[in-house]
């Protein structure tokens, strides 16, 4: 598990899950699935997961949207 240096963010993704946005100690993004959806059927939602920013996005598009604006 990564060692999580700071909050930078959260987001709630389409599918209803709440993603936090971390930096860890080694200095990289990481996306924390904090609380997965009752009605989210992504396997990697289950809680705790940690995700690479870039594949949350590329799952995610509407998310990569967001953070450019």
């Amino acid at each position: 598990m990564a060692r999580i240096l700071r909050g930078l963010s959260s987001k709630l993704l389409r599918c209803g899950c709440l993603l936090g946005v971390y930096e860890t100690y080694e200095g990289t993004i990481v996306g924390l699935i904090d609380a997965k959806a009752a009605e989210c059927t992504i396997v990697s939602h289950d809680g705790g997961n940690v995700l690479p920013v870039p594949r949350i996005e590329d799952q995610h598009p509407d998310t990569k949207a967001e953070n450019e604006n």
